[in-house]
């Protein structure tokens, strides 16, 4: 069974669709790196160049629809200025407001 694809820049895209859990998720990080990029005034294209992805690539991390390398997060995170904080909890726990 194939695992991944490998898009014109040479960084392989899963196959495997996101999961409804998880969509919403990479969907608000995608919405975040768009409005950085935006505020730098940089264009995909520098971007994408600067990281090692494709545009096509690029597009579908801000709408949420792909899941992508770490590695790559970072790298854009690090082009753009920014960083990132992760707050671990229990799923089953809930938030007080």
């Amino acid at each position: 069974m194939k695992k991944s694809t490998k898009d014109s820049k040479g960084s392989y895209e899963p196959v495997t669709k996101v999961k409804d859990t998880h969509h919403e998720l990479l969907k608000r990080i995608g919405i975040e790196l768009e409005e950085r990029r935006k505020e730098k005034n940089i264009s995909v294209t520098t971007l994408c160049d600067k990281v090692g992805i494709s545009r096509t690539t690029y597009y579908r991390i801000t709408k949420g629809m792909i899941y992508f390398n770490i590695q790559k997060m970072l790298d854009l995170l690090d082009e753009l200025g920014a960083n990132v904080t992760i707050n671990f909890r229990d799923n089953n726990t809930t938030e007080q407001a």
